[in-house]
C-alpha cells in the first residue's frame, strides 16, 4: 500500500496533493504525470514524494534504485537518454513493486525525443510510472501532454513559504515574511 503520509511535505500545493493522495487512494495510479507550474513550486519535491509513496521512503532521500531522474543535457532532453529509458523499461523493480522515472525540463524534450518516448510512454509494464515536470503544461509537445494527467502547482503562498522557513529554517518571522514575499512564490527562492 503506496505511503500517502509522505505527501504532507509537500509545500503550498493543495489541488496537487488531493490530485496525488486520491491517485494512491484509489490503488490504481495512472502511469503517467506531468506536474505543470513556475519554477519554485515544489514540483521536483513533489514528484520525489510521490515516487517515494509509490515506492518506499527510501526514496524520498533519493537513493532508491527503481527511481530513475533524467535531466536535459543542455538544453535537450537528448534521444539517447530516451533510448536509455526505454531500455531499461523492461527491468522489474529492484526493492518494491514499482519503476518511477521523473523526467525534469519535459518541455525540453524534442521531436526526435518525443518520438523515440512514445510508445513506452503510451504502454509501459505495469509497475512502470512517469513522472513529467515542467514549468507550463502548453510547453510540453501536445503528444506527449496528451499521454499523461496534469497535475498543476502553482505559486507557493507567502504564508506557506513564512511557515516552512520558520520551522524548516529557525529565521525570525519577519525575515521569513520578507523572503516570502521577494521570492513571489518560489520557494527554491527564498
Amino acid at each position: 500500500m503506496p505511503d500517502q503520509a509522505l505527501l504532507e511535505e509537500i509545500i503550498g500545493q493543495e489541488h496537487a496533493v488531493k490530485v496525488l493522495a486520491a491517485a494512491l487512494r484509489s490503488g490504481h495510479p495512472v502511469h503517467a504525470y506531468l506536474f505543470a507550474g513556475p519554477p519554485g513550486a515544489g514540483k521536483m519535491a513533489a514528484a520525489l514524494e510521490f515516487a517515494a509513496a509509490l515506492c518506499c521512503r527510501k526514496a524520498a532521500g533519493g537513493v532508491h534504485p527503481d527511481i530513475v531522474l533524467v535531466s536535459p543535457t543542455g538544453s535537450l532532453i537528448t534521444v539517447d537518454q530516451i533510448r536509455e529509458i526505454n531500455s531499461a523499461l523492461s527491468f522489474q523493480p529492484h526493492e518494491s513493486e514499482a519503476r518511477v522515472f521523473i523526467i525534469d525540463g519535459a518541455e525540453s524534450l524534442g521531436s526526435e525525443g518525443a518520438n523515440a518516448f512514445l510508445k513506452s510512454l503510451e504502454e509501459p509494464p505495469a509497475f512502470v510510472f512517469f513522472l513529467l515536470l515542467a514549468t507550463a503544461a502548453d510547453k510540453v509537445l501536445p503528444t506527449i501532454a496528451s499521454r499523461c494527467q496534469t497535475v498543476r502547482f502553482g505559486a507557493v503562498p507567502p504564508a506557506d513559504i513564512e511557515k516552512f522557513l520558520v520551522k524548516s529554517y529557525g529565521v525570525s518571522s519577519t525575515m521569513a515574511q520578507a523572503y516570502a514575499r521577494a521570492s513571489g512564490g518560489n520557494l527554491t527562492l527564498a
